[in-house]
């Protein structure tokens, strides 16, 4: 008999389903929702839910299907976590499920290519696309483009699913997008592709299996050695540049940060006091909004908290009021600003710093700013397309660097 957990948290939409054999039918069992706090506090109470109603525990699981993205950072986490717990704990085999392979199930018998498409914040989306063939539909090409980008790389007769379909509208003809509104994956598509997926024998090591997500990881490739292990010298005499500014600028688009003035900051009407401390440093403004952070973005931004007793008050608070959202350039971007800010918790934050002088408690802290570097290209892609990044010269760039 085969007992089948399947687990969605690829977006804030989740699914939780159990398949149970009898005779030639599976009957499941399942449970779709939309996540208002996070994944990591509803997921497992969802299972256990299920399980109860399905009449099954946990030692009765032959095997565990999870989707593994693309999709959102923090919900993938969560929902591999949490099938890979079960499946050590309980030596079940694991079968990993592809997010674009459940978008597209409803619509396998169409007859052309299909693109399943799903949210990858400013980049825009991460695509798949699955033409027609004999053994069924494998994914021919993929892609994390705009959405521009993706229509016009997809063939003419291309169709489109998933869950950010309808941002296609302006791009391609209304017969073309076959999805309705979110949600758009459901628990009957997860289980068939899952049984499909487990007669072929796509059972893992739940060790082995690893997330795909939405963003691409920023790796730049590495310049070529000499045999000797060392860098290629420029030949005497050749020269540098022919722009005298070229290192400069260099210089000052090396690093990027984000910054947001909380709603604290805004409602006191000290914003302008902390970019103004911020740009006294010599680092450039490159993008500057005033915005409302939605609790969809607030939950992709503080996703690495998901789950702790915190994290439901740092969304809460975000969302409470406008921010104004800055991303910063130049040479350490990340550490310089992070000592202007100052200690997070405004009692340890030295004179002169922005929660020292203008904060007293850690709960209205007044600003954040990105820790690292991987928090920041994240961060930065959160809030800022690329077209609302500004690269530029500025007047006193040469006083500012050597």
């Amino acid at each position: 008999m085969t007992c089948l957990l399947a687990i969605d948290t690829s977006t804030r939409y989740a699914t939780v389903a159990v398949s149970v054999d009898d005779a030639d039918k599976p009957v499941v069992t399942s449970r779709s929702w939309f996540s208002q706090h996070n994944h990591g506090v509803e997921l497992l109470p969802r299972v256990n839910e299920i399980l109860d109603e399905a009449g099954v525990v946990v030692t009765d699981l032959t095997h565990i299907a999870v989707v593994i993205g693309p999709g959102s950072f923090s919900a993938l986490r969560v929902g591999l976590a949490t099938a890979q717990g079960m499946a050590l704990a309980g030596d079940i085999p694991i079968v990993p499920v592809s997010t674009f392979e459940v978008e597209i199930d409803p619509y396998a018998d169409y007859d052309g290519p299909i693109c399943a498409v799903v949210d990858a914040g400013s980049t825009g989306v991460a695509w798949g696309l699955y033409p027609t063939g004999e053994n069924g539909r494998t994914q021919e090409r993929k892609g994390l483009d705009t959405i521009e980008e993706c229509a016009q790389l997809c063939p003419d007769d291309t169709v489109f699913c998933g869950e950010s379909v309808q941002k296609f509208s302006d791009y391609v003809d209304s017969a073309r997008i076959l999805s309705d509104e979110a949600p758009t994956r459901s628990a009957d598509a997860l289980i068939k592709v899952a049984l499909r997926k487990l007669a072929a024998g796509e059972s893992r090591d739940p060790s082995k299996v690893e997330i795909t997500y939405a963003r691409a990881p920023n790796i730049s490739t590495p310049k070529p050695r000499l045999p000797d292990g060392s860098r290629r010298r420029k030949a005497p005499g050749q020269p540098k540049s022919t722009n005298p500014n070229r290192r400069k600028l260099r210089n000052m688009a090396n690093e990027k940060t984000l910054i947001l003035v909380k709603p604290d900051g805004v409602q006191r009407g000290i914003a302008g006091q902390v970019i103004n401390r911020l740009e006294a440093t010599g680092l450039r403004i490159a993008g500057m909004k005033l915005l409302q952070i939605s609790d969809e973005l607030a939950a992709s931004h503080y996703g690495e908290h998901e789950g702790e007793r915190f994290y439901a008050g740092l969304v809460a608070f975000i969302t409470s009021g406008p921010v104004v959202a800055i991303c910063l350039d130049g040479p350490n971007a990340i550490s310089i600003s992070r000592k202007v800010m100052g200690s997070t918790n405004p009692a340890e934050a030295a004179p002169g710093t922005v929660r020292g002088d203008l904060a007293i408690d850690i709960g209205r802290n007044v600003i954040h700013g990105s820790a690292n570097e991987e928090d920041a290209a994240r961060e930065v892609g959160l809030y800022f397309k690329d077209d609302e990044l500004v690269d530029y010269t500025r007047a006193i760039d040469g006083w500012v660097i050597e």
